[in-house]
């Protein structure tokens, strides 16, 4: 486990280093004119090339001086001479030029100097074999003004004061003056994605729904049963409870007296629905009703009325057979 997080520490690790130097480097804005642009500045044979480079007000360039079409040389004086300007980086402990060196000296030995009061920056070089490989001989470093306006231009020229193959023969040379010129700031644009956040709204519908109860009471009334139906949303109960007391003396006409000295009972005969009805003196005839009830009064009164009703028509129907 300690070996895979000191992996991903050094993995960690590098990943800022480059991020760092991409960083060092991106702080240049400066641009080099490339070399092939440049085929008509260009002499035949071996050319010793001052550089070409745009910059802003203020900036430090990197600036190199090349060879081309190298045919070989080991021992040379090569002086730049560069606006008075410009400010050229300088090691201080030593007065001496920060240069760095390319492949057009690889191989040879090499010393700088530099003079404030020329404007000069120098480099020699010296080996026991020719260098014949094209490119950068050496590199120096240049702040622009800050004042600078664009399209300033500040030139930079060489002067060279030998030029000799190992053996120390002259090689013939051509150079090249380059400049540093100012041009209008570059505007970057950086393009930012900002996370888009969605708000979703969720609606929930809630529905409630009302069930009504139908509650049937069926109420028996001697022997006919009336079926009173209730429809509510709560469930209702009726108790109803009737007692029913009916006495009946005997309705039996007469015709034998024992006293002949008394009236003959009245004997009345009408019209009763089309039925001819003959009815003898009720000697009784009680009829006796009582009615509890739980729910409501009204309903025990009305079934003890049709009670009595129904009473009054069994009497009457017995009396007609």
């Amino acid at each position: 486990m300690r070996t895979i997080k000191k992996a991903i520490a050094l993995l960690g690790s590098f990943a800022a280093a480059a991020a760092v130097s991409a960083s060092a480097l991106s702080v240049f804005a400066f641009e080099p004119v490339d070399l092939g642009d440049r085929a008509s500045e260009l002499k035949s044979g071996l050319n010793i090339i001052a550089d070409e480079v745009y910059a802003e007000p203020g900036e430090t360039v990197l600036y190199n001086v090349y060879i081309q079409n190298n045919t070989g040389y080991a021992g040379s004086g090569i002086g730049l001479i560069y606006d008075e300007a410009l400010t050229p980086a300088i090691v201080s402990a030593s007065d001496r030029p920060e240069l760095t060196y390319g492949d057009g000296s690889y191989m040879l030995s090499k010393t700088a100097d530099y003079s404030a009061a020329e404007h000069r920056i120098g480099v020699g070089t010296m080996g026991n074999e020719d260098c014949t490989a094209d490119g950068v001989i050496f590199t120096a470093k240049f702040t622009v003004p800050a004042d600078a306006k664009e399209n300033d231009e500040f030139k930079l020229t060489l002067d060279v004061d030998k030029f000799l193959d190992y053996k120390t023969d002259k090689v013939a040379y051509s150079t090249v003056d380059g400049w540093i010129r100012i041009r209008k700031p570059q505007v970057t644009t950086t393009s930012v994605t900002t996370p888009t956040t969605t708000s979703t709204s969720i609606t929930t519908t809630t529905t409630t729904t009302s069930t009504t109860e139908s509650v049937t009471v069926p109420t028996d009334i001697s022997t006919e049963s009336d079926v009173s139906t209730t429809s509510s949303t709560k469930p209702t109960t009726v108790t109803t409870t009737i007692t029913t007391d009916v006495s009946t003396v005997s309705n039996t006409k007469k015709t034998d007296r024992d006293d002949p000295g008394k009236s003959e009972p009245t004997t009345a005969s009408r019209q009763n629905g089309g039925t001819q009805t003959t009815k003898s003196p009720v000697t009784s005839s009680t009829t006796k009703t009582s009615a509890t009830k739980t729910g409501d009064a009204g309903v025990g009164v009305a079934a003890a009325a049709l009670m009595l009703s129904a009473a009054t028509a069994v009497t009457c129907k017995r009396k007609k057979h």
